[in-house]
């Protein structure tokens, strides 16, 4: 019998413990774009630190949307998306403060860009869509 309230207690505790844990991993897991057929992927930041502006008229979303050839790796789609302006310009914004590691690293069509993080700025990366 006291195994069994040994064992129950466990429980009690483990259980709500992995659904944080759960919920964490979506939270920060490095979020993926679709635009204009390449991935765009942020390596250490949580979605919604993350912000693209996109040029006016550019395809981008998940693997249909975007045009990518690939599903892309299993992690979530980035949300906050603005497309406006002209150009060939996609300027992707990282809130420092929500970023996983010391050093964000973003990655787009074969360019990839690493920057350090001090937790107190914005990281500001700039990729050509064209």
């Amino acid at each position: 019998m006291k195994k069994l309230v040994l064992a129950l207690m466990l429980v009690v505790v483990l259980v709500p413990m992995s659904f944080a844990i759960v919920g964490a991993g979506e939270m920060w897991d490095d979020p993926k774009l679709c635009v204009n057929g390449e991935w765009l992927l942020v390596d250490a930041g949580a979605n919604q630190a993350i912000k693209v502006v996109v040029p006016q008229g550019t395809r981008y979303g998940d693997q249909k949307a975007g045009g990518c050839k690939t599903a892309g790796p299993n992690v979530p789609l980035i949300k906050n998306v603005t497309a406006r302006g002209n150009g060939d310009d996609m300027m992707v914004f990282v809130d420092g403060k929500y970023a996983t590691r010391p050093t964000v690293t973003v990655s787009y069509d074969g360019d990839v860009q690493v920057k350090k993080n001090n937790g107190k700025q914005t990281l500001v990366f700039k990729f050509d869509t064209d």
